[in-house]
Parts: C-alpha cells; structure tokens; sequence
C-alpha cells in the first residue's frame, strides 16, 4: 500500500512501545512508594504505642513508690510519738528497742548487715559518702560557685554553639569537642575534630583519646527539623550511653537548648523557641532515665519571655562574649558535688 502521508509505521510503533514501558515504570515506582508511606506510618505508630506504654509503666511504678514512701514515713511518725511518751529524753537510746533511723538505714546501705553494730561502736570512725542530694530528671539546682581550675578536666561537646567555648577566655583550661551542624547521629560519623597530625576524626573518637571529670553537652538545635521525636531523644540516648562507655568515672551535664531570638522564633517554622520547649521536654525526661544531670542553661541567657535578648545575637541562634560570660557564670553556680 503506498503511504501518502509518509508514516514511519516501525519508528511510531517503537515509540508508543517506550511510553508503556513509561508508564508501568511510573506505576511501578508509585506502588513501592505508597508501600514505603504505609510502612512508615505503621513503624512510627508501634514506636509510639511502645514508647507510650514505657511512660505509663515507669509511671505506675513512681506512683508505688511514692506511696510506699508515704507509708514508710507515717510509721516512723507513730514510732516517733510512742518514743517520745516512754523516754526521759528524746536523745536517750535503748540498745535493745532501738529502732532503725535514717541515719541507720544510710549506713546499713553501704556497710552492710553489721553496720548498726558500727554505729553503735562511734560513728565518727566511719567516712561515709556524701549523701547525693541531686535527683535525675530535675535541673542541677543553683549551689556555691566553683573556682575557674573546676574545668581544668572539662570538656564540651555539641554544635557551634559549643565552638564558642573555645573562642572567649573564661574556658579557655577546659577542652572543646564541638562542630558547626553536629547532631545526635552526625556526632558518630561527621569529622570535625583537627587531630595533631592534622588528620580529622569524630567527636566520639576523640572523646576516646582522653578521661576527663566532667563532660559538657549540648545537642538538639539541629535536629529541630527531624520528622520523628523518638527518633531524636532515641539518638540521643545512645550518645549518652557512649560517652558513659568512654568515660565511666565523669559527670554528665546534659545542657538545655539555647531559645532563639522572638523575632527568629516567630518567622521560623522549625527553628522556634516552641519547638525547642517540647525538645527540651523530652531531653530532661531522657536524662532521669539514663541518670545524668540536667543544665537548664536557658535560664541564664533567656529573657522574661523565654526568648533570647535581640541584643545578644546577629542571627537569632548564636549569642555573643557577653552572654557566654553568662553562661559560664551560670554553669559555675549550677554544679553537682558528690
């Protein structure tokens, strides 16, 4: 048949073949796509539900506690008041009636079963350790200020706020750890830290290279943006766990994240000082379960509003000399000493 139209049959016959090949691909590739959403909908939805679960467990069991504590102390109240009535003294002790005391049941927990027997012997032979005053998942209270040789064995570790540490003279004998955009899983593979043979490593290997007293650390900013909130405070407990391998005898500071500007915490929709409460929410909770102390740095540099002073900063996010002075002032009345 002679083709008027001068049709290239084969050559559109090949072309409509590629556009269904297109199009199943596309189809394909929207099927594994809406598979991956549902997937991901369900993995959030059972880390919730266990997450949820965990709270209300650990929940139940502060309840039982507190009302054995509560129970306990009505005892000693009846044991004090029928005490009272048959003594000539409230001092007077009788060795064989003596009830066990506070002071008892403290010794008894680090001596032993025969440690009412060294009492009774003199106490003031015992060195005892000081009772931890301290109680994990509360901010480090307010206490005397340390000399500036406190941080001689310090180090900071966190984001480029942290960096700062090394720039102003207060800080100078501690050592700094830190990276511009560091987060709580780039804290194991970004490397940022300039070795001595001008190499780079990690945060955490270098953490490896040395023990210090105490370890500073601030993270959360960065991760303002991430789509799941247990995936962040997760992350965060294993760092957590990590410094505690790599340095079994240090203090733990876990620092608040710094509130930004009201004027960056009201046009940004990430970076707000709304979503860094509910961060910081979730870090002081992370900090009663891994029994380290929390540093509400943020009450130190915040103003009446909670936001940081306009006056502090250039970009909203990172405050200057005069507000680390601040800082460290607060960090050196705000100190555990056990």
């Amino acid at each position: 048949m002679h083709n008027d139209y001068n049709v290239n049959y084969k050559k559109d016959l090949q072309e409509n073949k590629k556009k269904r090949m297109l199009l199943r691909i596309i189809y394909i590739a929207l099927c594994i796509f809406f598979l991956l959403i549902v997937a991901y909908i369900f993995l959030e939805y059972f880390n919730f539900e266990i997450w949820k679960d965990k709270e209300e467990v650990i929940s139940k069991e502060l309840e039982e506690s507190e009302d054995k504590e509560d129970l306990n102390q009505a005892t000693n109240n009846s044991d004090k008041t029928s005490n009272d009535d048959t003594a000539d003294n409230k001092d007077e002790i009788n060795a064989p009636n003596n009830d066990v005391t506070l002071d008892d049941e403290y010794i008894i927990e680090f001596l032993g079963n025969n440690a009412k027997g060294h009492k009774e012997a003199g106490t003031d032979e015992l060195e005892l350790p000081e009772k931890n005053s301290y109680t994990y998942g509360e901010k480090v209270p307010e206490s005397e200020a340390v000399q500036d040789d406190y941080f001689d064995d310090a180090v900071f570790i966190g984001n480029s706020q942290m960096e700062g540490v090394a720039i102003y003279s207060s800080m100078k004998n501690a050592t700094v750890l830190a990276g511009k955009g560091i987060m709580v899983d780039t804290i194991f593979t970004k490397e940022v830290i300039k070795t001595k043979e001008s190499n780079r490593i990690t945060i955490i290997s270098a953490l490896e290279l040395k023990q210090y007293g105490k370890v500073y650390i601030m993270l959360g900013a960065n991760e303002l943006g991430w789509v799941s909130d247990i995936e962040f405070i997760k992350q965060y407990g294993k760092v957590i766990d990590k410094i505690k391998e790599l340095q079994p005898k240090s203090k733990i500071y876990v620092n608040a994240i710094i509130p930004v500007s009201k004027e960056k915490s009201e046009k940004d929709k990430i970076y707000n000082n709304v979503n860094i409460e509910r961060f910081n929410k979730l870090i002081i909770n992370m900090t009663k379960e891994k029994q380290v102390y929390y540093v509400d740095s943020k009450e130190a540099l915040a103003d009446e509003e909670g936001n940081l002073p306009a006056n502090s900063t250039t970009d909203g996010v990172h405050f200057n000399s005069i507000y680390y002075e601040k800082w460290f002032n607060y960090l050196k009345t705000h100190t555990v000493q056990s």
